[in-house]
């Protein structure tokens, strides 16, 4: 775990199955490696106010976006 100067999450690396419930649905972080080519123990990632900046899944997951849509 690593914190920005003003004591906020700057990453985290989680070790056991957790849920993130997101307006993209509920996202499982990396806790585990399963495959051969996946670098295990990568971290969630949050900018200074505290938003997410990178979060690494456990499954392949696929998120709607303007590009990607569900249906």
């Amino acid at each position: 775990m690593d914190c920005y100067p003003k004591g906020n999450l700057r990453n985290c690396v989680v070790a056991e199955h957790n849920e993130l419930v997101t307006p993209f649905g509920i996202l499982v972080p990396m806790f585990r490696n399963n495959e051969i080519r996946r670098k295990s123990g990568k971290p969630i990632a949050f900018y200074s106010n505290g938003c997410l900046k990178n979060l690494p899944l456990q499954e392949q997951t696929l998120i709607p976006t303007s590009l990607v849509r569900r249906g």
